[in-house]
């Protein structure tokens, strides 16, 4: 039996490697051939294992065959490739790459065949990239709720301290500069607004693309140049086109219609020329070292794995690696005989330059996990590899990995053992016909995992808030604390998992999306019937919940996702907007503490809190957080806050800034959803009714404010004479949502403008019907009821509507028009009387409505209008004695 594996950190134990040997679910014709491979391997391993064995002790000369400080004093350019298979570039061998530049760069560098990243997630993997250490050490295991430590020194600190500019110029917020990764540049771009995405496409969070990043990169350069200092640069450039959403623009979305992800990598490549012939033409690349890496690849399908960051196969781990200097490194060199490592990159580099010596160690005395590609490697050297995504996430098996340029050891609930030079695609696991095979990487990966568990890595997790969290559990929202629940058993292991999690999830996102929410529930609750402990299937259930107003269930869905990652702002921000629903203002800033207190520059905080004030009538505490909302997250929450801003000054009538409000937030997001609701509104008031059509067309059917565009679109298409189609947009929304007691209101509106009045009649009537306490909607059948001439019927609508709110003044006014019309003097002036006192009219508009004639000729209006101007004459000053 071996040793348990112990991640680092107060990570749960991955259980027992005990061989657990799976039978195949594969036909007798392909377990053959997997038979025929496996022993093809087995002849392959024993064939070479005794030359192996005489080269063990001896060590392969250097990669880079230069002296340590041949570089000294060069410029450095860093470009990070994220989500780039080597595989797809033309360099690496693939024939339909359209990737010149990249391979031009190998052609006069050093090209690694063999690179690997140590974990398929970008913030962890950045993190390695940038200090030289494995993920345990860094403390940065996944996106969004790891920050990097300022423990640690990286690649821009050091070479600050040499005397460097530096500058970093990222393309997705998951690498904003909360997450610690500005540490030691000088300028930090992560300016990335909500205005590069695409219409109708589905972004998880803010990016932007190459040509905005490369522009920025080529404008900070230009400044460098002209300085007086003439201090050499380190500039890292991260481009992260190849990431879902795949939306390559033109030309090479045609060029590449049928592979949209060799499109983005074709359009990332042309970017990268733009920034290399910049030096060239600046006289900057000839003393300038350039190293392109990638963080991690994709799983395009391979092992089931549609994207990354779930399983561990060189299709997500296996990246471009190449070092270019041409003053430095002449010629084209491969270097295919070693396993190199991204957390190589840091220790090299540093000895280019003349600033790390032998043994790993920086000059300042801190350790590496990678090695200088300067020095000689061991043959047998073997690299680590891990993902936590399966078990942060999904409730899954962490896995972990050591690889040598051979063979790869997967430690998981069924463990893995390739050969890479017979099986490169991973097929065939040598483990099930020879258990005992790869004891010695076991081994060492077993003595790795005790090293990470000695050392003194800081925990790198943001942290939940003690007081908030009492808070809420005092408020009935949580049992006893929050902490992820014991596993019942073994976690499941993700190769087994992802292929059905994968088909099951994007249905359930497609159904979510199209509003279908309760054909996704049992969707989503088959999913979390194999794997209970998933964080986002709890999501996707509590926005479903949630969209089905099933408030109670929601909130407990929502509950469980927190139980499972309370460090997840995100969470607690859902929560708080449930609670919101649900009136229970007290949880509601519970939540948005503990949101504030895991996060505390979340732009989401501050946004919810000024639309509270809003309705509070605090409308300057409202800007006001709006402002901070700006200065914490103007990556993410920029147009929202000008947008709530809008709102406040709309609310108190400062049109003028209401309108640049949302004019600035659309600026910052074209395609938000509010800054066009609020424009659209603008448009309206100007009766620009064109521009109206125009904004509203913008907001998409998924967005909550595409509800409350439909009638604003219906009255322009009405001003432009277009009846029918005004009364297309309406009724499709009715057709789409019957049951939504509002849309049918706003049919009604439609007709009735167009004197179709059987028609509003029946449509109000239904709103009626489904929301008998919609005041409005029966205030319109009232209306309705009385120009049909049906005046009995219209006052016991009337009559209704006041005895749920007495100072309903419409209706008192629509009352007092039909006591005037059927000539009932007494019931008309008493009506006018709670109308006057209501101060919805006034006693001139009274005496200029011709309706009310028979009403102001009664000499008893004499009398009502006497007590009016008293009541309405201003109070006498105090005087002192």
């Amino acid at each position: 039996m071996r040793k348990k594996h112990r991640p680092a950190e107060r990570e749960r134990p991955i259980g027992k490697s005990s061989r657990i040997v799976r039978r195949s679910r594969r036909g007798p014709t392909a377990i053959l051939a997997a038979g025929l491979i496996a022993a093809t391997a087995l002849i392959a391993y024993y064939l070479t294992r005794s030359d192996t064995d005489r080269q063990r002790g001896d060590l392969l000369p250097a990669a880079i065959p230069v002296k340590a400080g041949a570089a000294r004093g060069f410029n450095v350019l860093l470009i990070t490739l994220d989500t780039t298979r080597a595989d797809r570039i033309g360099c690496y061998g693939y024939q339909a790459a359209e990737t010149p530049i990249i391979d031009a760069l190998a052609a006069g560098g050093v090209r690694f065949a063999d690179a690997v990243t140590t974990v398929p997630i970008t913030l962890p993997s950045h993190s390695t990239i940038l200090t030289g250490l494995y993920p345990p050490n860094t403390g940065v295991r996944d996106n969004g709720v790891y920050r990097l430590s300022q423990s640690h020194e990286t690649l821009a600190e050091h070479l600050r301290q040499e005397g460097y500019a530096t500058a970093a110029f990222v393309a997705a917020f998951v690498l904003d500069r909360r997450y610690g990764l500005s540490q030691g540049f000088d300028h930090y771009d992560d300016e990335i607004t909500l205005r590069y995405r695409q219409p109708g496409v589905r972004q998880e969070s803010p990016q932007r693309p190459a040509i905005a990043v490369v522009n920025a990169a080529v404008a900070w350069l230009d400044r460098v140049r002209a300085s007086a200092t003439q201090r050499p640069f380190f500039a890292w450039v991260h481009l992260f086109d190849p990431h879902l959403p795949l939306t390559p623009p033109e030309p090479f979305r045609t060029r590449h219609a049928a592979d949209l992800y060799d499109g983005e990598i074709a359009y990332m490549d042309a970017q990268i020329g733009r920034l290399i012939d910049h030096l060239s033409q600046s006289d900057l690349l000839k003393r300038t070292v350039v190293v392109i890496v990638g963080d991690h690849g994709e799983g395009l399908g391979d092992h089931d794995e549609a994207t990354h960051s779930l399983l561990i196969y060189d299709s997500v781990m296996r990246v471009p690696f190449i070092v270019s200097a041409p003053e430095v490194i002449t010629g084209g060199r491969v270097i295919d005989d070693r396993v190199v490592s991204t957390a190589d990159l840091m220790p090299t580099i540093l000895d280019l330059l003349g600033g790390a010596s032998e043994g790993g160690r920086a000059a300042s005395g801190r350790s590496f996990d990678g090695v200088s590609l300067l020095r000689p490697t061991r043959p047998d050297r073997a690299v680590y590899m891990e993902t936590l995504s399966p078990r942060l996430n999904h409730g899954w098996s962490a896995l972990y990995a050591l690889r040598t340029h051979r063979h790869k050891y997967i430690a998981a609930p069924t463990e893995e053992y390739y050969d890479l030079i017979t099986d490169p695609g991973e097929m065939v696991n040598l483990l099930i016909d020879e258990p005992s095979r790869g004891d010695r990487l076991v081994e060492r990966l077993d003595e790795l995992m005790t090293s990470f568990n000695a050392s003194p890595a800081a925990d790198a997790a943001m942290r939940v808030d003690a007081e908030a969290l009492q808070k809420l559990q005092a408020l009935g929202y949580l049992g006893a604390g929050v902490a992820p629940p014991a596993a019942d058993g073994p976690a499941p292991d993700p190769k087994e998992m992802i292929g059905r999690f994968d088909a099951k999830a994007a249905r359930a996102v497609a159904l979510i999306d199209s509003g279908h929410f309760a054909e996704a529930i049992p969707v989503i609750q088959s999913i979390l019937q194999r794997a209970p402990n998933d964080v986002g299937a709890w999501s996707l259930l509590s926005t479903a919940q949630e969209r089905l107003s099933q408030l109670d269930d929601a909130i407990r869905s929502r509950m469980k996702s927190i139980t499972l990652q309370p460090t997840n702002a995100n969470h607690w921000l859902q929560l708080a907007g449930l609670q919101r629903r649900k009136g229970d203002m007290a949880a509601e800033e519970a939540s948005l503490a503990q949101a504030a207190a895991v996060e505390p520059n979340h732009g989401e905080v501050y946004i919810r809190r000024a639309v509270i004030a809003i309705k509070t009538g605090d409308t300057d505490m409202a800007i006001a957080l709006c402002r901070e909302a700006r200065r914490r997250d103007p990556t993410r929450h920029t147009a929202s806050s000008w947008r709530v801003q809008g709102l406040a000054h709309e609310q108190i009538g400062e049109h003028d800034h209401a309108k640049a409000a949302y004019q600035r937030a659309f600026q910052a997001d074209p395609r938000d959803p509010g800054a066009l609701l609020g424009l659209a509104r603008f448009a309206e008031r100007e009766a620009n009714h064109g521009r109206v059509v125009e904004l509203v067309k913008r907001i998409l059917p998924g967005e909550g404010e595409w509800s409350l565009s439909r009638p604003l679109l219906a009255r322009a298409l009405l001003g432009l004479g277009r009846s029918d189609d005004a009364i297309g947009v309406m009724r499709a929304q009715a057709l789409a949502t019957p049951n939504q007691p509002r849309v049918h209101n706003n049919l009604g509106n439609v007709y009735y403008q167009l004197a179709r009045d059987e028609e509003a009649l029946s449509a109000y009537q239904t709103a009626v019907r489904l929301k008998p306490d919609y005041l409005r909607a029966r205030f319109n059948l009232g209306t309705v009821l009385a120009t049909l001439g049906r005046l009995n019927d219209a006052v016991s609508e009337f009559e209704a509507i006041l005895q749920a709110d007495p100072g309903f003044a419409e209706a008192l006014g629509a009352l007092a028009r039909i006591h005037a019309n059927r000539g009932e003097i007494e019931q008309g002036l008493s009506r006018i009387g709670e109308w006057l006192a209501s101060g919805a009219t006034s006693i001139e508009a009274i005496e200029a409505n011709a309706a009310f004639k028979l009403l102001v000729d009664d000499p008893r209006f004499q009398q009502l209008r006497a007590r009016e101007l008293q009541r309405l004459k201003p109070d006498p000053p105090n005087e002192r004695p």
